[in-house]
């Protein structure tokens, strides 16, 4: 509410969400993200769960859960390219790209700042203090992390020994236009979640929504 001031470190989905929410129930909040060259762009694929369709509906964005792919089944190939596995579990796809867009056109400029990295968080009895790599900080009545996995909200809260540990494997992950997929691979992977498990690796596809322009991009 008025005079009551939240600042939302991180500017993914996740500190959109809340900015979104709580900007428009009239609090003074806002968003800090380190990135210089802003987020746009760099979303695929986003596998949702109920959460997100029941933001969608709050935001007042539910049309956006009609842009999406379908994967109809899960399957699982051995290494000769068969299928040795079915699960009837559909789930959808949406565009990364499409929510972020949707949702940081909801915020006025001002309450979005971005390329200002936040190092630290202190608190005392009167609120929370964010502290930036260029030397500033800022104070507020609440701040809210949403800063990922490598989190610096997290330490203030929960101490230095909240840091994620390396559990000894990485992720790649890469998007294909789908006009490049062979018509045989097309045949066998288009509307599924498709898996492939072997020794100390696993690997997944599916389609993902292409991403709009943000001229074309709801709200």
């Amino acid at each position: 509410m008025k005079g009551f001031r939240i600042i939302i470190v991180g500017g993914s989905l996740g500190g959109l969400f809340a900015a979104t929410l709580l900007h428009r129930a009239g609090f003074d909040a806002t968003v800090y993200e380190r990135s210089v060259h802003g987020l746009e762009g760099r979303g695929a694929g986003l596998v949702a769960q109920r959460e997100v369709f029941r933001m969608l509906h709050v935001a007042g964005f539910a049309r956006l859960a009609h842009i999406r792919a379908t994967a109809q089944a899960r399957v699982f190939f051995d290494r000769a390219g068969q299928i040795v596995r079915r699960q009837q579990t559909p789930q959808m796809q949406l565009s990364w790209d499409m929510l972020f867009r949707s949702f940081r056109n909801l915020l006025p400029d001002e309450r979005y700042i971005g390329g200002r990295k936040i190092v630290a968080v202190t608190q005392d009895a009167t609120g929370a203090t964010v502290h930036f790599a260029d030397g500033g900080e800022e104070h507020a009545d609440l701040v809210i992390g949403a800063d990922g996995i490598g989190s610096i909200v997290r330490s203030a809260v929960a101490g230095e020994n909240s840091h994620p540990a390396y559990v000894g494997y990485a992720t790649w992950r890469g998007l294909v236009p789908e006009l490049t997929i062979p018509d045989e691979a097309a045949a066998q992977l288009f509307d599924r979640f498709a898996f492939y498990d072997t020794q100390g690796s696993h690997m997944l596809g599916y389609l993902s929504p292409q991403a709009i322009s943000p001229a074309k991009c709801p709200g």
